[in-house]
């Protein structure tokens, strides 16, 4: 547990990954050993999260020089086409699912807004509308 000022700003430095500047007057060689046990303790894996080795590796060519448009007819699209449709393939198999139930989205709004609007058509397909007043969270002063 840190405690105090000088506890907890060294956290702060640590996570901020500033320990070795903090440490001025400790000797060449010791700085030298504490930066090989130095890491980085990452906590935003809502911003973005490390890539996988085997997930890098299969990107790589697409993020180096063979990059297209999926959409469009081109050779660079059709071949980043390709890519998708065998990645979604794979990935169905994994899953147990259809390639066609899979769809990728760039991030998570654009990913809650799809299911949002999913749930809404399945609604109304079945002659239900969605009415967000039957979702309520009942508030504490609703209630004797």
């Amino acid at each position: 547990m840190f405690f105090g000022a000088k506890r907890a700003g060294g956290l702060a430095r640590f996570l901020r990954g500033n320990t070795i500047a903090y440490c001025a007057k400790a000797s060449a060689s010791a700085r030298t050993d504490q930066r090989q046990f130095q890491r980085m303790i990452y906590l935003d894996y809502n911003a973005t999260t490390p890539l996988c080795e085997a997930a890098r590796t299969a990107m790589l060519p697409f993020l180096e020089g063979k990059f297209g448009n999926p959409s469009s007819v081109h050779a660079a699209g059709r071949e980043a086409r390709a890519a998708i449709d065998d990645a979604r393939d794979g990935l169905a198999d994994l899953l147990g699912a259809k390639a066609h139930e899979l769809i990728f989205t760039s991030g998570g709004t654009e990913a809650n807004n799809l299911a949002i609007l999913g749930l809404a058509r399945s609604r109304a397909a079945r002659g239900k509308a969605f009415d967000q007043r039957e979702n309520r969270t009942p508030r504490c002063f609703e209630h004797d």
